[in-house]
């Protein structure tokens, strides 16, 4: 297995959406937060249900599912090379790459895809999803009303539907009629927006973090697969982290 966008960040992603239940999956990635909400206390990244999180990725190493060298290679080019040169069984990336630009004119193969398997008795099944094309209006801009007329007349339909015929994957607006997707997306990156539908789409552990906090997380990782760390401290170290991002907020 090869991964596009680095072993530390997905793969993380993928796993906590496994491994926790909907409520912690909503919270852990705000822990870093002042303003959490009270429940977010309730978790810790040192509970059985994190720390599996860990055991899991480690697991994965130690039985050679990833390649030799894996947690270097965060190369795009290198490792959607070794996919579709049929050096590598399986690629992970995001659904992007499964446009009409993307894998499907590169492989001679067929192509299919697969989500991580649940790693808790209770199945979750939902998909995890980035959310690249979110328009942000900073709260001291000088032209704020400009910028929200602005906002308003970019997310208007016609001009989602232009987005997403140019980037060739879903925009934000989660009203656009499947008609139209189904005419400009590949029939795989259809069949995403379709499982989005049916399994529901929470926002990845990226997608909800400030820097330092997601910096830390992938670290975590890094800390155990380099040989520095156990599962279990790994996460003690991740719950130190957060603590101390927690304090840094003003």
């Amino acid at each position: 297995m090869v991964y596009g966008m680095s072993v530390q960040s997905h793969l993380f992603d993928g796993m906590q959406i496994r491994s926790w239940t909907r409520e912690q999956y909503n919270v852990m990635p705000i822990k870093w937060r002042k303003d959490a909400p009270a429940e977010a206390d309730k978790y810790k990244w040192t509970d059985p249900d994190s720390v599996r999180i860990y055991e899991m990725i480690k697991a994965m190493a130690d039985k050679k599912v990833f390649i030799d060298g894996f947690t270097g290679l965060t190369d795009y080019n290198a490792s959607r090379a070794l996919f579709t040169t049929g050096k590598a069984a399986i690629l992970q990336n995001g659904s992007w790459d499964g446009g009409n630009a993307g894998l499907p004119k590169d492989v001679k193969f067929e192509l299919g895809y697969f989500y991580y398997p649940p790693i808790r008795k209770e199945k979750t099944e939902v998909v995890g999803a980035w959310v690249p094309d979110g328009l942000i209006i900073p709260r001291k801009s000088k032209n704020i009303d400009a910028a929200k007329k602005f906002m308003a007349w970019a997310y208007r339909m016609p001009q989602a539907v232009l987005w997403a015929t140019v980037g060739g994957i879903p925009h934000g607006r989660s009203d656009i009629p499947a008609r139209l997707y189904k005419e400009i997306l590949s029939p795989m990156q259809f069949q995403f927006l379709e499982d989005n539908a049916k399994y529901g789409t929470p926002a990845l552990f990226e997608a909800s973090t400030n820097q330092p906090y997601n910096e830390a997380s992938q670290k975590s990782v890094d800390l155990m697969l380099t040989g520095g760390k156990s599962p279990k401290e790994a996460a003690e170290w991740m719950q130190q982290k957060t603590e101390e991002i927690r304090k840094d907020q003003k």
